[in-house]
C-alpha cells in the first residue's frame, strides 16, 4: 500500500536504487557533504537505521545523528509532496480534452493541431512525471537516511547520488524534449493564423542551456559556512525541502502549463468572435479600427505621459503641490519612532505613555513622529490619542485625524523600514533628526543584552534636550551644497551613552559590523546625513544594458556568450502555473528587488512568467528586454523566498554571492533594502545608491505598456483638467466568486475612505478635485452615499464587474476578462491621481512607490502616507551580512564625533 492510497504506516525499500552503477558522473554530490551522517563528528548507536514508519535501506548502519523527530518531521514532508503529486495528477485526469469549435477556413488545421499536439505533449509529460514521482520517493528517503545515518558500505551512497542524478537528468531532457516540440507545433504556417497568446508564450530567448541541470541540494545561507549548524529538526527540514520542491516543478509545471494552455486557447477562439473585448486584445493584440490608443514614446517618463493629460508640470504631484517634506516634524528636536510589526500591543502601549508626556509646543519638547506599518498599530495609536487629547495624534475627530495633525504625529508606510536613515532623508531632507529604532533595543538584539524599559528612553531624551550641544543650528538647513549636517551626542552624554550598550563580545556576536556602535545598538542615535541621489541612469548601468543586449542575442542565437563584459550568470524571475506569484504589489516587489539582485550580483535579468498570461501581453519590454522561456522544464538551481523576507535578511550575501551560473528566483518580497545593504560599494558603482527612487526608475527601464494595454489606457475616459483623488478600498471577501481572499474592510468603511479624500482634498485648497474610487468588490456601489456622489459627477467609478480580479487567485475565465482593467486601475493609481487615499495592500503601495511623489495617506484613520525609499547611502553591512572589504568605518562613531 502506497502513501498515496492512504496508508498510515509503511515500510518502503528503495528498489531501483539497488541498482548500482559504477560510473561516476561529477565532482559533487546531491547530498552536501556537510549533511552526510558518515561525517558527523557525534553520532549515537540506535536499534536499527528506521523510525515508525519506514526503514532505510540495508547499507546504512544503525548509527544516527538525528532524533526521531527529526525523522518524522521530514518523512511527513516527503509524503506530503508525493500525495500533491498524485491529486493534481489525479485532478488532471479528469479534463475533458476536446477542441474549440473551429471555423472552416486556411488556418483550421494549424488551429486544430494547437489543441491535439497540447493533448499528446500532455500525455507524455503526464507519464514523465509519473516516473519521477517514484524517483522522488526512493530519491527522498535515500538523502534523509544519508543525512540522519551512517552508510556502512563504502562508495555506495555516492553510486545511489550518481543513479539519481541521471534519473532525474533523464526527466528534464524527457520534459526538454516535449516542451521543444510543442514549440515546433505552435509555429504558425502563414502570420494570418498566428496567434497573439500563442507567440507570447515562446517569446524572448530559450533558457541557457548550459544552466538547466543543478541537482545538488543547496545549504541555506550561512548553515553553507557552519559545519552542522543545519543540524536541527528545522533547518534540515528546510534544505531537503528545497530540493524536493525543486524537484516537484520539474514534473509537474509543464503538465499542468499545457492543461492551462489549452483552457486559454479555448477562451482565444471563443473571443476570436468579440473583437471589442479586452480579451480579445489581450489574447490576440490586435486594436480596433479608431480605438483611442494612448501613445508612449520611447524614454519618456510615465510622469511626462500623465502631465501631458493636465497634471501640471512633471505630471501629479509635481512642483507646487505638498509633497513628502511636509511629513518631517516640525522645530528643531526631531524624533521619528520606528515601530516593528511584532512589537506588542502592551509594549506600544508602555512606549506611547513614556514617550508622549510633553504637549506640543512647550519649550525643550521633542517633535515626535510615529512611524508604523502594521494597521493595529495604526489604530492603537488613533485610539490612544482620541482617548488622551492633546497629546495624541488625532484630537478630536472621531478617529479620523486632520492631515496637519497627524503630519506631525503619525505616518503610515505598506512595508516596514528598514533604513532609518533613508528614510528621514526622503521626509527631511537634509534638516537633523533623531532615530528610535524599537527593534534595535538592547534585549531584541541578543538574550544576553538587557531589556531597555521606555521609561529610561524617555529620561534619557529629557537629559539630551537639556544638554547645550544637543543639536546643530537650525540654519544647517541651508548649508552649501555638497555640505552634510554634522550632529553630536551632548559631550557630557557621550560615554554614558556607549556605557548604555551590551558589552562589544555579546554585540560582535549579535551585531557582527557594528559591535563597536554601542548608541547604535539602543537604537537611539541622530540620522546619518545622506549624501545625494546619483544622477540616472548611471553610466554602469547603461553599460550593463548594452550587454545585456549583446548576451541575449547570443542566447537567441544559441550562444553561451562567455565572452559577455560580466561573464555568463544569469538570474530569472519566475511566475509559474505551480508558483504562487501573488497579486500586484507581490510581483512588482518580487520582479523589482530580483533586477536589484542581478545587478549587484553581475548577473543578466531576466522574466519568465506565464501566469496567468505571459507578462509581455500587458508589459513590454522597455529599454532592457528580460523575455525568456523554457524555465518549466529545468531543474536549475533555484530559490524559493516566497513570504521568506527574514531568510534573505539574515544572510543576503548568500544568494549575492550564490555561485550557480543560472538562478531560477521566486519571489513575493522586498529584497531591495537589505540587497543593498549587503554589497554597498556595488550598489554605488552600479548607481542603485544613493538613489531613493530606485524602484521607479527601474520599473521605467524594464515595462511599457503592450498595445493591448494602451488600447484599455485609451478607454478611461479620465477628466482632462480636474484634479484626482484616487480611493483604494479592499474588502477582501465580497466577491467569492471571483476569487477568495480574507476579510480585509467592512463595507460601512468605506465613508472613513471618503471622508479622508474630503479632508485631504480640503487641506491641499483643491475644493473642485474629483475621487476616482478603485474597489475590489461592486457592492460598494449600493451605499447610498457612493450613489449620491456617483449621480452628482463627484465619484467616478471605473471598474466593471468583470474586471474586478485578482492576478493570482481568480480563474482563467475571469482573469482574461478582466486582467487589462485592473491593470489599468493600477497604472492610473500610479501615474495618473494627484493624490492618493489608500488602504495596507501592496496595490496601492507600489502604485505610491513607482508614481511620482504626491500627498497620500491611509484610509483607515487618514493617518499620512509615506513610499518606500530605496537605501540611499553607502552603509555597514546588515546583521547577516558578509563583512570583509564591504565594510566601511562605524557611520555612528562617525555620526556623533567620536
Amino acid at each position: 500500500m502506497t502513501c498515496a492510497q492512504g496508508a498510515v504506516t509503511w515500510r518502503v525499500a528503495v528498489g531501483f536504487l539497488a541498482c548500482v552503477l559504477r560510473t561516476t558522473w561529477g565532482q559533487s554530490t546531491i547530498l552536501p557533504a556537510a549533511m552526510d551522517c558518515a561525517l558527523a563528528a557525534h553520532t549515537i548507536q540506535v536499534r536499527e537505521a528506521a523510525s515508525e514508519v519506514f526503514y532505510c535501506p540495508e547499507y546504512f548502519s544503525n548509527r544516527t545523528c538525528c532524533s526521531e523527530a527529526e525523522l518524522m518531521f521530514v518523512w511527513e514532508k516527503v509524503e506530503d509532496m508525493l500525495r500533491f503529486i498524485q491529486r493534481v495528477l489525479s485532478d488532471a485526469s479528469e479534463e475533458v480534452f476536446e477542441p474549440a469549435s473551429l471555423e472552416e477556413g486556411p488556418c483550421k488545421e494549424y488551429h486544430s493541431r494547437l489543441f491535439s499536439s497540447r493533448v499528446s505533449a500532455y500525455q507524455r509529460a503526464r507519464h514523465t512525471a509519473e516516473q519521477g514521482a517514484r524517483i522522488l520517493q526512493d530519491a527522498g528517503l535515500h538523502f534523509l537516511c544519508g543525512a540522519c545515518f551512517a552508510c556502512a558500505v563504502p562508495l555506495k551512497t555516492s553510486q545511489i547520488d550518481d543513479f539519481v542524478r541521471r534519473a532525474l537528468h533523464s526527466v528534464q531532457d524527457t520534459m526538454g524534449a516535449i516542451l521543444e516540440a510543442q514549440r515546433t507545433a505552435d509555429r504558425a504556417p502563414h502570420a494570418m493564423c498566428a496567434l497573439g497568446y500563442v507567440e507570447s508564450l515562446h517569446a524572448g530567448v530559450p533558457f541557457p542551456a548550459w544552466g538547466r541541470f543543478a541537482p545538488e541540494m543547496d545549504l541555506l545561507g550561512e548553515r553553507s559556512r557552519r559545519r552542522n549548524a543545519w543540524r536541527s529538526q528545522r533547518a534540515l527540514g528546510a534544505v531537503l525541502s528545497a530540493w524536493l520542491d525543486r524537484v516537484l516543478a520539474l514534473l509537474l509545471e509543464l503538465p499542468s502549463a499545457l492543461l492551462f494552455q489549452q483552457s486559454l486557447l479555448r477562451l482565444a477562439f471563443f473571443y476570436l468572435e468579440r473583437p471589442d473585448s479586452d480579451a480579445h486584445a489581450l489574447l490576440h493584440g490586435s486594436v480596433l479600427e479608431g480605438a483611442s490608443v494612448a501613445k508612449w514614446p520611447d524614454g519618456m517618463e510615465w510622469g511626462e505621459a500623465a502631465g501631458a493629460r493636465g497634471g501640471g508640470p512633471g505630471g501629479p504631484g509635481g512642483p507646487g503641490e505638498p509633497g513628502l517634506d511636509d511629513l518631517c516634524p516640525e522645530g528643531p528636536r526631531r524624533l521619528l519612532l520606528f515601530v516593528p510589526q511584532g512589537l506588542g500591543a502592551e509594549d506600544l502601549r508602555r512606549w506611547r505613555e513614556a514617550l508622549v508626556v510633553e504637549k506640543e509646543g512647550e519649550e525643550g519638547a521633542w517633535s515626535l513622529l510615529w512611524v508604523a506599518s502594521a494597521p493595529g498599530h495604526v489604530e492603537a495609536l488613533l485610539s490612544a490619542a482620541v482617548a488622551g487629547g492633546h497629546h495624541g495624534v488625532a484630537e478630536g475627530l472621531h478617529g479620523v485625524a486632520a492631515p496637519a495633525v497627524a503630519r506631525r504625529r503619525l505616518v503610515w508606510r505598506r512595508f516596514e523600514v528598514r533604513d532609518g536613515d533613508a528614510f528621514v532623508a526622503s521626509i527631511c531632507g537634509g534638516r537633523a533628526a533623531w532615530l528610535l529604532v524599537l527593534s534595535e533595543l538592547g534585549g531584541r538584539l541578543s538574550p544576553q543584552s538587557p531589556e531597555v524599559p521606555p521609561e529610561a528612553v524617555a529620561s534619557l531624551l529629557r537629559r539630551i534636550v537639556e544638554a547645550e550641544e544637543a543639536f546643530p543650528p537650525e540654519e544647517s538647513h541651508d548649508r552649501a551644497e555638497g555640505e552634510e549636517v554634522q550632529q553630536k551626542a551632548p559631550v557630557a552624554l557621550r560615554g554614558e551613552l556607549l556605557d548604555l550598550g551590551p558589552n562589544d563580545d555579546v554585540v560582535g556576536r549579535a551585531m557582527g559590523s557594528v559591535a563597536e556602535d554601542g548608541l547604535n545598538l539602543w537604537g537611539l542615535r541622530p540620522a546619518v546625513p545622506l549624501s545625494r541621489p546619483l544622477p540616472w541612469p548611471s553610466e554602469a548601468f547603461e553599460e550593463y544594458v548594452r550587454a545585456h543586449a549583446a548576451f541575449r542575442e547570443s542566447l537567441r542565437l544559441g550562444g553561451e556568450a562567455s565572452s559577455s563584459p560580466s561573464g555568463s550568470r544569469v538570474l530569472i524571475y519566475t511566475c509559474t502555473s505551480m508558483s504562487l506569484c501573488g497579486g500586484h504589489g507581490d510581483r512588482l516587489n518580487g520582479m523589482l528587488g530580483a533586477a536589484v539582485v542581478a545587478l549587484l550580483s553581475g548577473r543578466f535579468f531576466f522574466i519568465d512568467s506565464q501566469r496567468p498570461v505571459p507578462l509581455s501581453l500587458v508589459l513590454e519590454p522597455q529599454r532592457l528586454d528580460w523575455r525568456l522561456h523554457g524555465t518549466m522544464a529545468a531543474l536549475p538551481a533555484a530559490i524559493n523566498l516566497n513570504d521568506k523576507l527574514a531568510t534573505f535578511e539574515a544572510d543576503p550575501g548568500w544568494l549575492l554571492d550564490h555561485r550557480a551560473s543560472v538562478l531560477r528566483l521566486v519571489s513575493n518580497q522586498r529584497l531591495t533594502s537589505a540587497a543593498l545593504r549587503a554589497a554597498p560599494r556595488r550598489a554605488e558603482a552600479m548607481g542603485l545608491a544613493p538613489q531613493p527612487k530606485l524602484h521607479a526608475h527601474l520599473f521605467h527601464e524594464l515595462f511599457r505598456p503592450s498595445t493591448a494595454f494602451r488600447r484599455r489606457l485609451g478607454a478611461r475616459g479620465l477628466p482632462a483638467t480636474a484634479r484626482l483623488i484616487g480611493v483604494h478600498f479592499r474588502a477582501g471577501d465580497q466577491m467569492p466568486a471571483h476569487w477568495r481572499d480574507p476579510p480585509r474592510h467592512a463595507l460601512e468603511e468605506i465613508h472613513e475612505f471618503l471622508d479622508c479624500a474630503e479632508e485631504l482634498e480640503s487641506s491641499l485648497g483643491w475644493n473642485d478635485a474629483r475621487v476616482i474610487l478603485f474597489a475590489d468588490t461592486d457592492l460598494v456601489l449600493g451605499v447610498p452615499r457612493v450613489q449620491a456622489l456617483v449621480e452628482s459627477g463627484k465619484l467616478l467609478w471605473p471598474a466593471r464587474t468583470d474586471s474586478l480580479i485578482h492576478l493570482d487567485r481568480s480563474p482563467a475565465t475571469l482573469a482574461v476578462r478582466g486582467l487589462l482593467a485592473v491593470w489599468a486601475d493600477w497604472w492610473t493609481l500610479a501615474f495618473d491621481v494627484h493624490a492618493l487615499v489608500l488602504c495596507h495592500s501592496g496595490f496601492g503601495a507600489t502604485a505610491l512607490e513607482v508614481g511620482p511623489p504626491r500627498p497620500a495617506v491611509l484610509g483607515k484613520g487618514c493617518v499620512p502616507a509615506a513610499a518606500a525609499p530605496a537605501e540611499l547611502f553607502e552603509k555597514g553591512p546588515s546583521p547577516g551580512s558578509r563583512g570583509g572589504a564591504e565594510r566601511p568605518p562605524s557611520l555612528c562613531r562617525k555620526a556623533f564625533g567620536l
